[in-house]
């Protein structure tokens, strides 16, 4: 498997992950009028899943110098099309 292609299933699982995590947050906000400990549990989850999220984003690295391609922990979105630190083409 080309390591390339891997960045970008990375990448494609974090925001699956990452606004997963957002959209539980609308639930969790309607339950905290019903039922306050459902609203907690979801509210849990979707921390954790933002977290994960964020987390797992140090992992996608360039496949030329290893620089990290989502600094600051920013809203996973697409990936750089090139290399911040050396400059080569991210594929």
């Amino acid at each position: 498997m080309n390591r390339h292609s891997m960045n970008h299933r990375r990448m494609r699982a974090i925001r699956i992950v990452f606004y997963s995590g957002l959209g539980l947050l609308v639930p969790a906000w309607a339950a905290a009028c019903w039922w306050e400990q459902l609203a907690m549990v979801l509210l849990g989850l979707a921390l954790g899943a933002i977290l994960l999220a964020s987390l797992a984003s140090l992992w996608v690295r360039c496949p030329v110098c290893g620089a990290n391609l989502c600094r600051g922990m920013r809203l996973p979105g697409q990936l750089p099309r090139f290399c911040p630190r050396c400059g080569s083409e991210v594929k």
